[in-house]
């Protein structure tokens, strides 16, 4: 891919600020991005003794979830069970990385979240949404499953009837929906929700840090076990899906139909579409 994009980090105070910075494609994942997302927020994050971490997209998207150009081509390669295995195992070390790591992660969602953009902000701490974002989770819609930890983590957000909702239907959820399901914990009316982010993370950042440790270890161990059950059991379900004819059809479909000969004059494949589930 050209438009192999990149993870922008900075700090702001005793906030850290990681940025999915690959706006051309909307900010879809490549295995590139995932490995320094990985990095920002467990080394780099405890390197520069950041005490709250921000989560968010550059350009119109928060993510477009993962590269599917990317991952057709690694269907196409001939990619085994074992090695799809380990992909997906790698790609479930994001929420890993965010339940598990010693700083609250607020995401900040200024545009779409789609499949797993929308799974990465269920795994965050907090999530604050720009009224015009949205989120979903279309992957039933390729006959697959959620992937990172969301079977789990989205019923405990919104509970089980809506997530049954959002799962199965795969459709846009408009921010203030998100918001009275308590998916979002604030919609804010500029398109860019960073700087609502940045305030509360501001907040929690002057407070105790050994307190919100504690709230966070309260709230969070007594589910771990349980979240990685789930992250099990999707690993599974994902590795079905995946020897069903209509996944490859899926993919298929999608790098057709979206690629560089439909594609507006002066974009590249990812033509600024979501390159997503």
């Amino acid at each position: 891919m050209k438009d192999s994009g990149r993870v922008r980090w900075e700090m702001r105070g005793r906030v850290g600020v990681i940025t999915l910075d690959r706006p051309g494609s909307l900010n879809a994942l490549s295995a590139a991005m995932l490995r320094e997302l990985l990095h920002l927020l467990g080394e780099a994050a405890s390197r520069d003794g950041a005490a709250v971490l921000v989560l968010t997209g550059a350009g119109r998207a928060f993510s477009a979830g993962i590269d599917l150009y990317e991952l057709e081509a690694v269907r196409a390669a001939g990619e085994s069970e074992a090695e799809a295995r380990r992909r997906l195992e790698r790609l479930q070390d994001v929420t890993r990385r965010i339940v598990d790591g010693p700083v609250p992660v607020v995401a900040a969602l200024n545009g779409p979240a789609v499949g797993l953009g929308a799974e990465i902000a269920a795994a965050c701490d907090l999530r604050i949404m720009a009224r015009g974002a949205t989120i979903s989770f279309p992957e039933a819609r390729r006959g697959l499953s959620a992937t990172n930890g969301a079977s789990y983590l989205l019923p405990r957000l919104v509970g089980s009837g809506r997530a049954l909702d959002w799962l199965l239907t795969g459709r846009e959820v408009e921010a203030e929906e998100a918001r009275a399901a308590g998916f979002a914990s604030a919609v804010v009316s500029a398109m860019d929700p960073g700087a609502k982010a940045l305030e509360v993370a501001g907040i929690m950042a002057s407070a105790a840090p050994g307190g919100v440790g504690a709230a966070r270890r309260l709230l969070r161990e007594t589910a771990r076990e349980a979240l990685e059950e789930a992250l099990r059991r999707e690993v599974e379900v994902v590795l079905e899906g995946m020897r069903s004819p209509e996944y490859e059809a899926g993919l298929r479909a999608f790098v057709e139909r979206r690629g560089p000969e439909t594609a507006p004059r002066g974009q590249d494949r990812a033509g600024g579409r979501p390159a997503s589930d």
